[in-house]
């Protein structure tokens, strides 16, 4: 993490000498996420029960991303904020009882952006500019498994010492993310632009350990890769 703020500062502090103008953006959009060590967590822990069910099978979901950068003539450079989330369900419920085991998985991304426009394109008072896109940085993941089992016995007064089970962990691990992606903008405006991007992401993901037991890892790892698509604003700020 040290060292992708280091090199955040020395390009963004590098470029925004030259800059002539910021730019912050918002951007929701979706993606589609491989989790393969995650599904495979969901099918493999199976209880001795009948009928249990997947009802959830870490799905792709709405995505928000922050942007704040710097404009030189072709270039954009800056940095950004991402957050994602998904989740596997599985469980069963009747008369006598229920399961559940919900596997919840976040990831908040950092990390900076590079575009270069292609062309800038006059649509009467409009201007539309496309552009490549790279962006690199880390992921910090957060997942949560709880798995909880209870009886339904009746009786008056209730009885005591009904079995039953609830647990709860949680892991955490970082993921390193490479994503090209193209795009367009247009600009609406000297200091409004409608931005719309596809893309795609590639994760190389680490272990993920205990939150506060280090020395015990989990076997699956949280992986993000996958198709993006996204939109949004961006805001221009002129420096001169």
């Amino acid at each position: 993490m040290k060292r992708l703020i280091i090199v955040f500062f020395l390009l963004t502090g590098s470029f925004a000498g030259n800059a002539q103008k910021i730019t912050v953006e918002y951007n929701a959009g979706f993606g589609s996420y491989n989790m393969s060590g995650m599904k495979d967590l969901l099918n493999t822990m199976l209880p001795e029960l009948n009928g249990v069910k997947t009802t959830d099978n870490f799905p792709g979901y709405l995505m928000h991303d922050m942007r704040i950068g710097f404009e030189w003539k072709r270039h954009q450079l800056g940095g950004l904020f991402d957050y994602m989330n998904t989740a596997g369900k599985k469980g069963v419920s009747d008369y006598s009882g229920d399961y559940s085991l919900v596997i919840r998985t976040k990831g908040y991304k950092a990390g900076i952006f590079y575009r270069y426009t292609l062309t800038d394109v006059l649509l009467g008072e409009l201007h539309l500019q496309p552009y490549l896109e790279m962006s690199s940085g880390m992921i910090f993941n957060n997942v949560n498994l709880k798995e909880s089992l209870h009886y339904n016995i009746s009786g008056n007064p209730a009885p005591e010492n009904v079995p039953g089970m609830e647990e709860q962990l949680k892991f955490t691990g970082p993921n390193f993310f490479l994503a090209p992606a193209i795009g367009a903008r247009l600009k609406l405006c000297s200091f409004v632009a409608v931005n719309l991007s596809i893309g795609y992401e590639w994760d190389a993901v680490k272990k993920l350990y205990m939150d506060g037991d280090k020395s015990k890892k989990l076997t699956k790892n949280a992986d993000w890769s996958g198709f993006r698509a996204q939109g949004g604003l961006i805001f221009y700020i002129p420096l001169y």
